[in-house]
């Protein structure tokens, strides 16, 4: 039986054959607290899949379906095999989805803050990734970004090769500096599906909120964004205001020779601005349309300097639009109200 199959079978198995309080003797008898396990089930069959998610990333999936094998002998092992489990292939096209993702995977990117990977995990439910949580970790000290950007790159180019087989998609979780986030973005490029998330400080959750078609704020807005070639070398400064406005006037102390200077920007500029993946798309077409533009107009431009106030999600999405074979050398920067100059240059984003 595919890895695919045992978890659906095991989560359909505890649903339907245990009652809540089996399932709690269940977990007891694996040494787990249930109120680790059940906390915000909202019924049976959520109940199973929390169960199977959280056997699975602590790589204990074998001792659930031993115990559940021995508890329900009939439900489980038919069709089972001792056999090292793999991973089951993705449903051909024009078949109907179902509760498992058989290439979707959970990459966590935790630098300033620990990430809970269960929360994580139960955000992207009833969808079930494959495999152990990756987490990327870079070492972070005194802002040394290179020696950050060179371990994170390590951690993620040896990743996709490990991956390579299953091209799985990954689903985002990062709580770290802008620059490390773009930095992720633009290692993972956009031959990779990425699914960033957004973590929600009101309500404590990584899950999007439920919003009516029209709901989020898909409009933004470019300004000065040239129509006509400008030949020679030029060095240009992008603004992408938004969870906060980027203020012209602290950018131009960091690079005041700009040839060129365009704003990308929200109507309102607010740190809840992200509430759904569409408004991730948006920014994404968005940012890719500017940089369509620049290598029409300006083929010679040396460098780009990019000053963003937004959250992770879109920082991962604004670094997967850069190409370092079609773009030059990308600059980030990193912010901060109690220092001056309030920018300081962070990552360069080339090829390698």
């Amino acid at each position: 039986m595919s890895e695919h199959a045992l978890k659906k079978r095991l989560a359909e198995t505890l649903a339907t054959q245990f009652s809540d309080a089996n399932r709690n003797v269940l977990l007891h008898e694996l040494g787990v607290d249930p109120q680790d396990v059940s906390l915000g089930a909202a019924n049976a069959s959520d109940h199973g899949w929390k169960i199977v998610v959280y056997f699975e990333h602590r790589e204990r999936l074998r001792d659930l379906a031993d115990k559940v094998d021995a508890e329900r002998p009939t439900a489980v092992s038919r069709g089972r095999s001792h056999d090292v489990v793999a991973a089951a292939p993705p449903a051909p096209a024009g078949l109907a989805p179902t509760p498992v993702a058989a290439t979707l995977r959970v990459l966590v990117h935790d630098v300033l803050s620990p990430i809970n990977v269960d929360d994580a995990v139960d955000a992207l439910l009833p969808t079930v990734p494959i495999g152990p949580t990756i987490f990327v970790r870079p070492t972070w000290k005194a802002e040394d970004w290179g020696l950050a950007a060179k371990e994170q790159a390590a951690v993620l180019h040896d990743m996709l090769e490990r991956s390579r087989a299953l091209a799985p998609r990954f689903a985002v979780f990062s709580l770290s500096p802008i620059p490390l986030a773009v930095h992720l973005g633009f290692v993972l490029s956009d031959r990779v599906e990425v699914e960033p998330r957004q973590y929600d400080r009101v309500l404590k959750t990584w899950r999007w909120p439920d919003l009516v078609e029209g709901e989020a704020d898909c409009n933004i807005r470019v300004q000065d964004l040239p129509a006509f070639d400008m030949p020679g070398a030029a060095t240009v400064v992008i603004r992408v205001s938004i969870s906060e406005i980027v203020a012209p006037g602290d950018t131009k102390v960091v690079v005041p020779d700009a040839d060129l200077e365009i704003d990308i920007r929200v109507e309102d500029p607010n740190v809840n601005w992200l509430r759904s993946p569409t408004q991730l798309a948006s920014l994404s077409t968005t940012f890719g349309q500017v940089l369509k533009v620049l290598r029409r107009h300006l083929p010679a431009c040396r460098k780009i300097h990019v000053f963003y106030a937004g959250p992770t999600g879109g920082a991962v999405v604004l670094g997967q639009s850069f190409n370092p074979r079609m773009d030059p050398p990308v600059v980030t920067y990193e912010f901060s109200r109690r220092r001056e100059p309030r920018y300081r240059t962070a990552i360069t984003l080339e090829q390698a």
